[in-house]
């Protein structure tokens, strides 16, 4: 049933995307797209693809909570202030124990700072069960008193937004409906196609809140790293290497990240990551000398890490008695009410979903609806973009030739609060225009600087890696190539031919190499398309 809905409506949604590319095609006198291909002109045949296709790999997993339970120890805000608070609830219901919080630091002396953490001296809560933080990390320790000793009960992690590491001197109250505020959030290795397997509900959600979907938004390297700086820096990760120093041998710290300019004209910023082991600049890299954003949290991820831990699809799915990417999305909600009546910009970066199995992703759809519900109420100033770094690249799936395609176009979707809607009604026609066109996160760094421009008197500056690339709020070009979008031939998903309804293999050739390539793309390409 649920193949036949997404076979039946989709193929209604292609049909209306295609009469749109008609007429943005039209315009720029150029030919109209098949029903086989998205985009297609001379320098880039960009295949429509159905994602059932690839339905023998699919595999429908249902939601798996941590804790039952209520939580021993909560944090509580009240005026500003943040407190860890012990439930009176349960506290009613044990006798003899006492609990404690220690505040937990990165440590920059005696190896590398984001892998060392310390913890502080612990403090006992007040005789009400309640303790004012003043740290962005602390651990929360419960012991019951026994005749014999102590027996351990809770342990817990909090990440939080500690109000004296706010930097007052750089904050301004928005009294711009210019300023506006951004948040990221990176889902890692999910395809666009992947995306509308797994996740229906968040897919339908996002469309009916008004939020753009990326058709042929395309990666520019194989994996985290690579794209990450792409859209981050500007720079692919060899002229980044090259021009700033391999990571593996010195730390980030003097790589141009937009965050770094978003400091500058006084926004708060913050940066989350789940599964601290495969975090983007962390894994078989040195990582940060100091905190790269005024709320850094890798030693948040290490710290629940080293809490009971309890793994599904072969990650980190229970940290303590929090869902590990849960923690992430809790952590990006308080950042949003905590700096409603400020300019920010946060990227919360999640692993733990998706980064060892083709599926997991779909035990979070529901979830994932209920998360952007509450953000919703959040960001009447803010532009969100819900993305991934690269498709699923692991294991004999990639290997497929559809499995290929797949993983070089990750999922993309961007959010516009009403206000910019209608202040900014050219940029505004211009993202929506261009999300039926070939980008890459190039484009999307591009678009980061045109916010902060957009927002007072910042400069734009040129994507180094791509001479070509502008941002999303501008006019991209109808006939544009991988090349002019910063993807390199390896990663490039547009071809010159493909060979339709010919039986089990296809022959296609790209559009950016000399050679040909032959691919068993299943039994056909199928001129489904979603919006």
């Amino acid at each position: 049933m649920l193949m036949k809905y997404f076979n039946n409506t989709y193929f209604l949604l292609c049909l209306l995307i295609l009469l749109k590319s008609k007429r943005v095609l039209s315009q720029a006198t150029t030919s109209v797209p098949s029903k086989h291909y998205m985009i297609e002109n001379e320098l880039c045949n960009y295949p429509c693809v159905d994602p059932w296709m690839f339905k023998d790999f699919y595999v429908n997993k249902s939601y798996a909570p941590c804790e039952k339970s209520l939580p021993l120890v909560y944090l509580e805000k009240i005026d500003g202030k943040v407190f860890a608070v012990i439930n009176s609830t349960i506290k009613t219901t044990l006798l003899n124990f006492t609990c404690c919080i220690k505040n937990v630091y990165r440590v920059k002396e005696g190896g590398i700072p984001d892998n060392n953490i310390a913890e502080s001296y612990c403090v006992q809560f007040d005789i009400e069960g309640r303790l004012e933080l003043n740290n962005d990390v602390v651990k929360a320790t419960c012991h019951k008193i026994e005749d014999h000793g102590f027996e351990h009960i809770y342990e817990n992690v909090f990440g939080l937004f500690a109000p004296k590491n706010i930097k007052q001197k750089t904050l301004k109250v928005r009294d711009d409906p210019k300023s506006l505020s951004v948040l990221v959030f990176v889902v890692d290795s999910v395809s666009k196609q992947n995306f509308m397997r797994l996740m229906p509900e968040t897919h339908d959600y996002l469309i009916d809140k008004g939020w753009i979907h990326f058709k042929a938004y395309n990666k520019v390297d194989k994996d985290s790293l690579g794209n990450a700086l792409a859209f981050l820096t500007g720079y692919s990760e060899k002229l980044a290497f090259e021009t700033f120093g391999n990571p593996t041998e010195k730390y980030f710290d003097d790589y141009p990240f937009i965050w770094n300019d978003y400091q500058k004209y006084g926004y708060v910023t913050a940066y989350a990551e789940d599964y601290s082991i495969m975090n983007t600049f962390n894994k078989d890299t040195k990582g940060f000398f100091q905190p790269p954003t005024d709320y850094y949290f890798r030693h948040f991820s290490v710290a629940t890490e080293r809490l009971n831990t309890t793994y599904l699809d072969n990650m980190p799915h229970c940290t303590g008695p929090e869902n590990t990417g849960e923690r992430v999305l809790n952590l990006a909600i308080d950042f949003a009410k905590t700096f409603q009546n400020y300019p920010y910009f946060g990227l919360f970066w999640i692993n733990s979903f998706s980064h060892e199995d083709f599926n997991a992703f779909g035990r979070m759809d529901n979830k994932m609806v209920q998360f952007f519900s509450i953000l919703e109420d959040l960001i009447n100033n803010s532009i969100v973009l819900f993305m991934s770094d690269t498709g699923y690249i692991k294991t004999e799936i990639t290997y497929t030739n559809l499995g290929s395609f797949e993983s070089k176009m990750p999922f993309f979707y961007a959010y516009l609060p009403a206000t910019f809607r209608n202040r900014f009604k050219d940029e505004t026609e211009n993202i929506e225009e261009n999300a039926s066109k070939l980008v890459s996160l190039f484009d999307v760094h591009a678009t980061l600087h045109d916010i902060l421009a957009i927002s007072g008197t910042h400069v734009v500056k040129d994507v180094k890696s791509c001479p070509k690339c502008v941002s999303l709020f501008r006019y991209v070009p109808s006939i544009r190539s991988c090349s002019d979008a910063g993807i390199d031939e390896k990663w490039c998903n547009c071809y010159k031919n493909v060979s339709l309804l010919e039986g089990a293999v296809g022959r296609m050739d790209t559009a950016s190499g000399a050679g040909t390539k032959t691919y068993g793309f299943l039994s056909v390409i199928i001129f489904l398309y979603f919006l």
